[in-house]
């Protein structure tokens, strides 16, 4: 069961056969779904989660997400998620992860930026009252001021995509994590096989809806130890890029 403690929340999560990659280890797609629970879960307990703020018009988007992961466990291993509210910056709600093992090993640390957004108009929105239901504790896991993301200046791999029923969420539009799995499916299969994705960094730009004909694009911008790639995520129709990432690869675990 989660547990809340002080200002952080606790969910364990045990990785489960549909949840791991060809080598058996959770996949980073299961990791940010893990985080999104917990991070729901919490705001929940708050009385500030999506289905307690919609009938108000209001929804959160998340906006960054930066997650860095020293290992990723295997099937039918235990993974506990911490998190926290760690800062409210104008109109941008931080929040913080660490993740570890069963036996207490850090695993891997995240944070992420969130947005209040007005449905109907479709524009952030500032609501002191939600933001006062956050119970912030000032520690950041992973001290990112969130930057901008440099775009890939070529398309050395690419793969198209057509926006399916299960690709939305309760706002109906793209899940956030399935732009994660665009970006990462147009990784080599020479690097994924032999290679440890160890930091994603994504940054969310617009939203796709149902329909949609989407590009992801990757562009290889160093090699040898450390592989990164800078990737872009854009709506066929008008070119308007959805998300844009930057993925680092170093030796296998």
């Amino acid at each position: 069961m989660p547990t809340s403690c002080d200002q952080s929340w606790i969910e364990n999560f045990t990785v489960r056969s549909f949840e791991i990659d060809p080598f058996l280890r959770v996949t980073p797609l299961t990791i940010c779904n893990y985080l999104q629970e917990a991070a729901s879960n919490q705001a929940r307990s708050l009385g500030c989660a999506v289905d307690q703020i919609v009938p108000r018009g209001l929804t959160w988007v998340i906006s960054r997400i930066h997650l860095r992961m020293d290992r990723y466990p295997r099937w039918r291993e235990q993974i506990k998620v911490e998190t926290w509210p760690s800062a409210v910056q104008g109109r941008f709600a931080l929040r913080d992860f660490v993740l570890s093992d069963g036996k207490g090993n850090r695993l891997g640390v995240a944070t992420s930026s969130w947005l209040v957004i007005d449905i109907e108009k479709r524009r952030p929105v500032v609501v002191p009252e939600i933001m006062a239901l956050l119970p912030t504790r000032e520690t950041r896991a992973l001290d990112d001021k969130f930057p901008k993301l440099p775009e890939p200046e070529s398309s050395d791999f690419a793969k198209e995509y057509s926006v399916r029923l299960s690709d939305l969420d309760p706002n109906m539009h793209v899940n956030n994590v399935k732009y994660v799995e665009w970006g990462l499916e147009t990784i080599p299969t020479r690097f994924w096989r032999r290679s440890h994705l160890a930091d994603i960094e994504i940054s969310f730009k617009a939203e796709s809806l149902y329909g949609d004909e989407v590009l992801s694009v990757s562009e290889r911008v160093e090699a040898g130890d450390t592989d990164i790639f800078r990737h872009s995520v854009r709506r066929m129709a008008d070119g308007a890029e959805l998300a844009r990432m930057r993925t680092t690869w170093t030796s296998a675990e």
